[in-house]
């Protein structure tokens, strides 16, 4: 567990010094872009976090942040540079985000080991079907696409002899 502490806070550092190395060589008028875009992300984040604990939604509080952070920039996407120049280097060291997920993979391997079989089928059965529905709804929306189209160019009137 040290060695994995010491790893994120080596990454975090790198990263926090690669964002402000790009503030250096960007100027000031990006500068403040890129704390606009800061606030903003962390705005939503901790405002979906409040709206988590303070109701019942079934839904986890990143996800509820994520999509007011979705809505304020349908309704300002003035703020839409600001949070790309300020996600930069999130995205660019996103693996970083995925230790977490290994590491509680390693913590639990015995009992994934233990349920092994009915994983693989809950998670093969869950694609096979997500994956018939979408394939089922796509051929109805693209069959009633067709038959508009043809019905608009004036075929739809002639019989098919």
């Amino acid at each position: 567990m040290k060695r994995y502490t010491a790893f994120l806070l080596r990454n975090t550092y790198s990263v926090l010094c690669n964002a402000m190395q790009g503030l250096k060589d960007i100027g000031v008028n990006q500068a403040v872009k890129f704390v606009v875009g800061t606030l903003a992300i962390l705005g939503c984040y901790y405002l979906g976090v409040l709206i988590k604990h303070s109701t019942s939604l079934p839904l986890p509080a990143p996800l509820i942040g994520l999509l007011l952070l979705l809505v304020l920039l349908f309704i300002s996407p003035r703020i839409e540079h600001a949070v790309a120049l300020s996600s930069a280097p999130l995205l660019k060291n996103m693996t970083l985000f995925f230790v977490p997920a290994v590491l509680g993979v390693s913590l639990y391997w015995s009992d994934i080991q233990e349920h092994l079989f009915s994983l693989t089928l809950a998670v093969v059965g869950i694609t096979a079907l997500c994956l018939g529905i979408t394939a089922w709804a796509a051929s109805k929306i693209l069959r009633n696409q067709n038959l508009r189209s043809v019905k608009s160019n004036g075929q739809g009137e002639q019989g098919n002899d």
